[in-house]
């Protein structure tokens, strides 16, 4: 399962969930997103787990300047959307069957940026007895 397929799995995708961290492992082509997502469903308030993706067969990891890196710290309310040419230059030049394994993860809040991730395979492990109303910022995502 690709991370967009993942996603699509979610009640809400990725929308207003919370990135606490981002880790990559360069010797196993592995990395490693620390979520709180919201599982809410919509006449509920929103209801938060934490959960950690792990992505394998790493093919790019892209990190687009931020608005200003001294506000983006935290937790960071993250939305997810295609990857196209427009939030990436030049991704139209990266074959197709590679393009079709990108998701763009927006970061929010003060970041203001772009992360376009892509790998072989997403997979989500939940962690047990974190939901919760509210995200881990304290308000409603």
């Amino acid at each position: 399962m690709t991370l967009s397929e993942l996603a699509d799995t979610l009640p809400n995708g990725f929308h207003d969930s919370d990135l606490a961290s981002v880790s990559v492992s360069f010797l196993e082509g592995t990395a490693t997103l620390d979520l709180a997502i919201d599982v809410s469903c919509e006449e509920e308030d929103g209801y938060f787990e934490d959960a950690e993706i792990r992505l394998t067969g790493l093919l790019a990891i892209v990190l687009d300047p931020p608005f200003s890196l001294e506000k983006c710290q935290g937790f960071v309310c993250i939305d997810a959307c295609d990857t196209n040419e427009k939030r990436y230059p030049g991704f139209s030049l990266i074959p197709q069957d590679i393009q079709s394994k990108f998701l763009s993860i927006y970061l929010g809040d003060h970041c203001n940026t772009f992360m376009h991730l892509a790998a072989d395979s997403a997979e989500i492990e939940w962690k047990k007895g974190s939901r919760r109303l509210g995200s881990r910022r304290g308000g409603r995502g």
